[in-house]
């Protein structure tokens, strides 16, 4: 009796086992895979939902994946491309670089028109970023499809500050809190050390939030901003929600700019704060209002919070369009509110709607502007966050590093790609997510250059990267 005891207790394991890491049994219990549809718990229970979140986290070995060649093969991939070698270190001139990361900032107005439908408000919510043409010769501008909704903040930052994609990293993840340490770090802001520039990384919560407190001394700003460092002595039209508002972070980046040295350059990324979700903030004084929708609170929030932010960011580049100082602005948005009735009745779409579709909750704006004339070849209306960095570095000519190099040249091939797909250069789009990539050779490439960054400890390969040889702190 012990014996078939012990035998059917290793049984039951197995079987848990094979449940809880694969998805064999998923069919037969009726599983649905909603991870990026924010829908798991509700779907599957919550139990079930999160073992295979859990089991979601491994980490896999791409295919035909080799450290030993890793470089051949980028070497053979880059070959007839320049050196990336620019003039940004070697010039006098160069421009001051302020990059906004806007908590939540979409223009579901105009996705919705461009889905067909109609979002009628009283009041325009961004006519300031509406009025801006990229036919002007300083501003490029259009929409980026990022890889996360509702949520999830930081992988969005990621693929920005590294150019890396969260196509390659486990769903449902985030990368700053499960892989990233000092050993596999590397961002925009070494280009910007490099070149002599002061960098500025903030955002006016806690330090502890994804960690940031770590991951920003782990890419190396030369001084980093949190909650404190805007609180004090902050008046009441500083709060917007019970967060500060984006009006006084931008207050603080133009304080930095007054007060600098001259002759220094100042790089400074900010990730606001105003517009973070939930839309339910008690006595609110909406100021914009929903034809034939005035019970939709959480979305009348939402959009008054955006016309606030679009007034803060023609503050912001009013008082730069007046300058003495060269500088370029880079304004982008995380990623779409978690508000299921945008999408339900203003984009027409459901749990059935087909996965290209989807991306209509995943656009954000972007927009590049500057006090000069600027130019980027590869720049286009529709891309993703992970290559907006790559068009940066391009118009103030740094260098680049090989992984730099790589993704400015799978841009070209690669022109949006996210967590869920990518589009090539047909317009055609291919569904590919982590558990089932359908990737080109190109993006086979990536995938194996971003393992061998973020997860390969032996066989890592920094100077690809840019990584600094670091030893682990005590």
């Amino acid at each position: 009796k012990r014996t078939a005891f012990c035998l059917g207790s290793l049984i039951a394991t197995y079987l848990c086992a094979v449940v809880i890491y694969t998805q064999f049994c998923a069919s037969f219990i009726g599983y649905q895979d909603k991870y990026w549809m924010y829908r798991g718990s509700e779907r599957n229970g919550f139990l079930v939902n999160i073992i295979y979140s859990a089991s979601a986290t491994r980490v896999t070995v791409p295919e035909d994946y080799d450290a030993a060649v890793l470089e051949e093969e980028l070497d053979i991939y880059l070959e007839a491309e320049d050196d990336g070698k620019g003039s940004l270190v070697e010039s006098e001139k160069k421009p001051n670089v302020i990059v906004i990361m806007n908590e939540t900032f979409s223009d579901v107005q105009n996705i919705a028109a461009y889905m067909g439908k109609e979002m009628k408000t009283d009041v325009p919510v961004t006519p300031f970023l509406d009025s801006l043409s990229d036919k002007e010769p300083n501003i490029i501008k259009g929409h980026a499809i990022a890889s996360v909704y509702g949520g999830n903040t930081a992988n969005s930052e990621l693929e920005f500050l590294t150019g890396q994609s969260i196509q390659f990293i486990p769903r449902n993840t985030v990368a700053y809190n499960l892989f990233m340490t000092e050993l596999n770090s590397f961002s925009v802001v070494n280009n910007f050390n490099n070149a002599g520039y002061r960098t500025v990384g903030m955002h006016p919560e806690q330090p502890v939030n994804w960690q940031r407190d770590k991951i920003y001394s782990y890419f190396d700003f030369d001084e980093i901003y949190f909650m404190d460092d805007f609180t004090e002595g902050l008046g009441e039209d500083g709060w917007y929600r019970d967060h500060v508002s984006d009006q006084a972070v931008y207050d603080k980046i133009i304080d930095l700019y007054e007060n600098k040295e001259d002759g220094d350059s100042l790089f400074t990324f900010a990730v606001t704060m105003q517009n973070h979700g939930g839309y339910t903030t008690a006595g609110f004084d909406y100021t914009v209002n929903i034809e034939g929708y005035e019970n939709y609170t959480g979305i009348r929030e939402y959009l008054s919070c955006i016309k606030n932010s679009d007034e803060a960011l023609k503050n912001l580049i009013g008082y730069f369009e007046a300058a003495d100082e060269e500088t370029i602005i880079v304004f982008f948005g995380d990623h779409q509110p978690s508000l299921s009735n945008i999408a339900s009745k203003f984009y027409g779409l459901d749990d059935y709607s087909t996965v290209e579709d989807q991306q209509a909750k995943y656009a954000v704006p972007y927009l590049i502007w500057a006090n000069y004339d600027i130019d980027c070849d590869r720049a286009t209306s529709v891309t993703s966050i992970n290559y907006l960095s790559s068009w940066l570095l391009d118009i103030v000519d740094s260098d680049l590093t090989d992984f730099q190099r790589f993704v400015k040249k799978v841009n070209t091939e690669v022109p949006m790609l996210n967590s869920m797909g990518w589009y090539d250069n047909g317009g055609v789009f291919h569904d590919s997510t982590y558990s089932a990539p359908e990737l080109s050779e190109s993006l086979k490439l990536y995938s194996r250059l971003q393992y061998n960054a973020m997860y390969d400890n032996k066989g890592r390969l920094p100077d690809l990267f840019g990584i600094k040889a670091r030893l682990p702190k005590d």
